[in-house]
């Protein structure tokens, strides 16, 4: 659409563009199911509520689902676009400075998914570290569905609370999982004779 000089130039507004959109439009058929995985894992009850009766009761409060969808707007597209982003940027900086090659075809499949792999940890990373906010805040707002945002970052103590607390566990968890996503789709690709990502 752009034509390929223009998109090689504007190519990083492209990544943080297409992957943002692309997540709004997805998180808007994930919301009613996130907010009812919250209300199942915070649960106070001896026996959390079952999926039937946790999606009944969400559908009959359409001002909770709505409630919850900007924070996992600022949650996901952030995250999202932090990824595709970083990733991006991650393999071609370890094949122009670490292996000092121009073209990753110039290194084996083997190398590329070990390039695709320590990309996906660094982009997991920073996705992490910049959705972690949105992410305790939704969490909140799971367990606390009929306060406002306001009194929910008072609740947790303030911003820098929200953007710390539970940093490093979730690092350990979201990041290696990125990571191997990277890598599953990758090998995936390279299976099908289609070539790795990024560089």
């Amino acid at each position: 659409w752009v034509g390929h000089e223009k998109a090689l130039e504007y190519k990083s507004l492209i990544y943080l563009t297409s992957s943002g959109m692309a997540e709004a439009v997805a998180d808007v058929f994930m919301c009613p199911w996130e907010i009812i995985k919250v209300q199942m894992q915070t649960s106070t009850s001896s026996s959390p509520p079952r999926l039937g009766t946790a999606l009944l009761s969400l559908l009959q409060q359409p001002t909770v689902l709505w409630a919850s969808l900007g924070p996992l707007w600022g949650r996901q597209i952030a995250g999202t676009m932090a990824n595709f982003f970083t990733f991006e940027h991650a393999a071609r900086g370890i094949y122009r400075n670490v292996l000092q090659v121009e073209h990753k075809r110039d290194c084996s499949i083997s190398t590329q998914l070990t390039v695709t792999l320590a990309a996906g940890y660094i982009s997991g990373l920073v996705s992490t570290i910049v959705s972690h906010p949105a992410d305790s805040l939704f969490s909140l707002k799971g367990r606390h569905p009929d306060r406002s945002m306001a009194e929910l970052v008072q609740r947790a103590g303030g911003w820098q609370n929200l953007a710390t607390k539970g940093l490093g566990p979730r690092i350990a968890m979201t990041g290696s999982i990125i990571a191997y996503q990277w890598l599953a789709y990758d090998s995936f690709k390279s299976a099908l004779g289609m070539g790795t990502t990024g560089g």
